[in-house]
């Protein structure tokens, strides 16, 4: 404990090392998450799109339209999914892909 007297800050680093990955262990590291939504968006989405720079265009307009309201990806699936589904479906719009249904 002398070393936690005379070096207050000496045990902010572990504490903020320990939070870190705690928060990455449960994907809740915004920058990771937004990264995993952008590749499931490529996958599910942008193969959709009628040309490759469109379905980035798309998928960067979800992600981060999305990330704007705290989803993600997994968030615009299911029957609860009203606003999620509306940011696919105005990205969609704006970048010129036609979506199924």
């Amino acid at each position: 404990m002398i070393i936690a007297r005379k070096y207050p800050s000496a045990l902010m680093l572990p504490a903020a090392a320990v939070a870190l990955a705690s928060l990455s262990a449960c994907g809740m590291v915004p920058g990771d998450e937004q990264a995993r939504s952008q590749a499931r968006c490529e996958r599910t989405f942008a193969r959709m799109a009628p040309d490759p720079s469109q379905g980035q265009a798309l998928c960067s307009c979800m992600t981060e339209r999305l990330a704007d309201e705290g989803m993600t990806i997994i968030d615009t699936m299911g029957s609860g999914s009203g606003k999620g589904q509306e940011i696919v479906r105005q990205c969609a719009s704006e970048n010129g892909v036609q979506l199924p249904g």
